[in-house]
């Protein structure tokens, strides 16, 4: 999850965990992803157009530390992953703002329709 920017290199940080079981680990991007390709995406766009504000870092943190405990737990369901429902945004969007939402998948309805009624 991207959580900021470094102070002094403006560099993105973001917390994650290693390996399931382990302890949340906060640390630059470039150290996670290497030479690969990456984006953030925090939804910020829809979020204000949905009239959804950002949780408290510190809120957003324990929302996902519950869920992955919950998970390793194997004592409740996070619900099954679908493409289109339930997909890693629409969980990171429910850690940042306590609402799940997809602004791709939003965009991949809105360029269907167009599709469906210009006749492509």
């Amino acid at each position: 999850m991207y959580t900021g920017n470094d102070k002094s290199t403006k560099d993105p940080i973001v917390t994650h965990r290693t390996k399931r079981n382990s302890s949340k680990v906060t640390e630059l991007l470039r150290d996670v992803i290497g030479n690969d390709w990456s984006r953030i995406n925090n939804q910020r766009y829809y979020a204000k157009k949905l009239g959804y504000t950002e949780l408290p870092f510190e809120t957003q943190l324990k929302n996902a530390e519950i869920f992955f405990l919950c998970v390793e737990s194997k004592n409740c369901s996070a619900g099954d992953y679908h493409l289109l429902k339930n997909n890693c945004e629409h969980l990171v969007t429910y850690f940042k703002y306590g609402k799940s939402f997809s602004g791709q998948v939003k965009d991949f309805y809105t360029c269907r329709s167009e599709k469906l009624i210009i006749g492509f």
